[in-house]
């Protein structure tokens, strides 16, 4: 059944494979036909196309783009071309652009579907973009290696925002590159009218150190859903300081709490005789930890001593 399957240019690659390769070829075959037997119906002329096509991108991603046997196994799955020539044309691009053949690798590993791309139209512009605004050409492979997904993500509508975002934040291109370059995937990040864009708005500039802390709270800085506004002048008025740590921790804090907790938490202090003000003070010395007690960590007394 096994040779029904396979063609003769996967048996003639797996001759010269170790045997772990092999063994990684014909559990891909097997499973693969496993799948087919329980998806009916299939003529037996649709198998071996399929089984054919599976192989021939296989056997592309290991010749011509240096995967290994297994890596070219789980990425053919996202890959989808009747005929090589434009995964040729994707992989020349990208030497001509300077980057390695281990980069290469790399890239069509992480993000195969990059083959079926248009380089010229697709990937051209912002490799383009990232030059014009002070990423070298050594610089760019190693970004892109990195961050993959920058390549499917829109031009106008995500990473010049984000770029600009990122230059009204830290005041310099040059603090741009030097910030990217350290957390590649806040270039990911969907940053129109959202806290993160508030804080720029509102005129509340934090310090550059504070990017990786902003990159790890993106989920939640970066949700549209949210009354960014209003989040921001609260923070405002309970008296964070704006070029502080505490005030995007203090962002961060009333964005992830629902409404409904924050009032709880309100009502919790009030029992323990704080007034609003000093229920604000502890949040503003200690916001994270505020935000991760359980009402059941309190003893009776709720005597716990948090500031």
């Amino acid at each position: 059944m096994f040779n029904f399957v396979c063609n003769c240019r996967t048996l003639a690659y797996a001759r010269n494979c170790s045997i772990d390769a092999i063994s990684s070829l014909i559990r891909a075959h097997k499973q693969e036909l496993h799948f087919l037997q329980t998806h009916q119906p299939f003529s037996s002329s649709s198998i071996v196309k399929t089984s054919e096509k599976r192989s021939t991108v296989v056997s592309y991603l290991i010749n011509s783009c240096g995967l290994s046997p297994e890596r070219a196994i789980s990425a053919s799955k996202y890959v989808n071309f009747k005929a090589p020539e434009n995964a040729d044309s994707v992989v020349a691009f990208f030497k001509k652009h300077h980057f390695t053949d281990a980069q290469i690798s790399t890239l069509i590993y992480g993000r195969p579907q990059i083959l079926s791309a248009n380089p010229d139209k697709t990937i051209l512009p912002k490799l383009e973009f990232l030059q014009s605004v002070g990423f070298s050409s050594f610089d760019i492979p190693k970004l892109v290696c990195v961050s993959p997904r920058i390549l499917h993500r829109s031009l106008r509508n995500r990473l010049i925002p984000v770029y600009n975002f990122l230059k009204n934040l830290l005041h310099s291109s040059e603090d741009v590159v030097v910030a990217v370059k350290q957390y590649p995937e806040v270039l990911q990040l969907d940053i129109e009218n959202t806290l993160m864009h508030k804080l720029i708005l509102t005129k509340n500039a934090v310090m550059k150190s504070f990017l990786e802390y902003i990159s790890s709270c993106s989920a939640v800085l970066c949700d549209h859903n949210r009354d960014s506004k209003k989040i921001v002048e609260r923070i405002k008025r309970i008296g964070f300081n704006p070029q502080k740590r505490t005030f995007i921790e203090g962002v961060y804090l009333m964005a992830s709490l629902a409404t409904r907790t924050w009032k709880h938490k309100m009502e919790v202090y009030k029992r323990w005789g704080w007034s609003e003000e000093e229920g604000l003070a502890a949040l503003m010395t200690y916001p994270l930890e505020i935000r991760n007690e359980d009402q059941s960590s309190y003893g009776s007394s709720g005597a716990k001593d948090v500031i």
